[in-house]
């Protein structure tokens, strides 16, 4: 078994027509519809970029104890398990927090990585004429001088940072089409803000020809026709990802990949277009349009395409699903009884004290037909041995036990007391 993960940033899943959008010109995204199960209720459950991130990895929730962070010492990632498991693991990405202060160490996950210079205000290129010495301090200033510095030297579409994230995604997966026991996370930092693309792309929106692609994390106090221009922009860069998302469709369509390769298609969260007067995210309460998200997965051994999925997905449950490589069958879900991270091995349901119990394959929410039951139908690619999926499952399993302990105390602590409380020791 293989894996290709593809990630975009900032994806609003009202914005594509598999999820009832009209006017979005994105026939990529509906092709992918066509090939994969759609999941209707999937949720981040941190943001923004590295909370959801670390998600990712560890398969917990981020926010219960960290907001933006690395990587911790602690933390148990996917990607390394894999590569520990002996799988080959690569990820390619132009989104620049991953070698900033604060964002770095997921990459070193990973059995090797490509990155992408350019996007947002990366700190790529260096040109000091004209710039403001007063400012070199401040984030704000630094970040959109070097966008602009960096622009310039993309001036061609080929020159572009989505556009080698796609280049050297295809390459990998060509170079190794006849290999197995890999996972390949292609990710781009698109569509998120600045929405900067190309005419060709603008052309297909209403343009005024402004370049108001950068709105700021705040209420629209624009007008309606610059709030238009904003989103159209996005619209544009959206357009720009679906063709390379089409790239990667057609290379699985000519080497026949789609017999013995899982994909998942997928997001860290949305962004606000104007909607409810404001724009980006995470300054807002957090609408809709922020964290739900699209989801798509391809997992050749049900083979289900075409049909929507009712169940609920969250960004933790995009780790155990690539846990795992073709030495087992080990399959992360919910079960019926909304339990995380249990084990299902070759058709039994193993608890922590390993006694199994038989499930029908139509219980695993990707085999039903209907999408009625609870659990997810998210499979785990490649079972990593049973060894190693039960080492991930006891230690999820002592974590949600210390987290209902301390969910507990918690909870005790802030009953209104109904006595005085005892008075402190005397010092001796």
């Amino acid at each position: 078994m293989r894996a290709i993960v593809v990630m975009f940033d900032s994806l609003n899943r009202r914005m594509l027509p598999c999820y009832g959008n009209t006017t979005t010109q994105a026939p990529n995204f509906s092709r992918l519809a066509e090939r994969t199960a759609v999941f209707d209720t999937c949720y981040a459950g941190s943001m923004p970029c590295m909370p959801a991130r670390r998600e990712m990895h560890t398969g917990r929730y981020n926010f219960l104890h960290r907001s933006w962070s690395p990587i911790e010492p602690f933390d148990d990632s996917v990607p390394e398990m894999l590569r520990t498991a002996g799988i080959y693991t690569h990820l390619i990405t132009d989104h620049q927090h991953y070698w900033e202060d604060g964002g770095a160490t997921y990459h070193n996950r990973f059995s090797s990585y490509e990155f992408f210079r350019g996007q947002e205000g990366d700190l790529w290129k260096g040109e000091v004429a004209g710039i403001d010495r007063d400012q070199l301090g401040n984030v704000a200033y630094r970040m959109r001088r070097h966008d602009m510095v960096n622009r310039r030297h993309m001036s061609r579409e080929a020159d572009h940072p989505q556009t080698g994230v796609f280049d050297a995604g295809l390459e990998f997966i060509t170079t190794n089409a006849d290999e197995d026991g890999w996972m390949v996370q292609i990710e781009t930092f698109d569509p998120h803000e600045p929405f900067f693309s190309y005419d060709r792309w603008h052309r297909l929106y209403p343009d005024t020809g402004e370049d108001f692609d950068w709105p700021p994390y705040d209420r629209v106090t624009e007008d309606e026709a610059t709030v238009a221009q904003g989103r159209n922009r996005y619209l544009a860069l959206l357009a720009m990802c679906d063709a390379n998302l089409g790239r990667v469709l057609d290379l699985m369509d000519e080497r026949g990949m789609w017999e013995d390769t899982m994909l998942i298609v997928c997001t860290d969260h949305g962004y606000m277009l104007g909607e409810k007067g404001w724009w980006s995210k995470s300054v807002m309460p957090w609408y809709d349009e922020t964290i739900h998200t699209p989801f798509f997965i391809w997992d050749p051994r049900a083979a289900v395409q075409g049909e929507r999925r009712k169940s609920l997905v969250q960004t933790i449950d995009i780790g155990p699903t690539r846990h795992g490589l073709t030495h087992g069958q080990t399959i992360y879900f919910f079960d019926p009884s909304g339990n995380r991270n249990e084990v299902f091995c070759g058709g039994d349901y193993f608890y922590p004290d390993h006694k199994p119990v038989t499930w029908q394959a139509e219980q695993a929410g990707l085999m039903n037909e209907h999408g009625t039951t609870t659990a997810t139908c998210i499979a785990a690619i490649f079972g990593g041995g049973a060894a190693v999926a039960l080492t991930l499952h006891a230690r999820a399993c002592q974590r949600e036990r210390l987290m209902h302990s301390a969910t507990s105390a918690a909870a005790s602590a802030l009953q209104p007391l109904t006595h005085p409380p005892p008075s402190p020791p005397r010092p001796s």
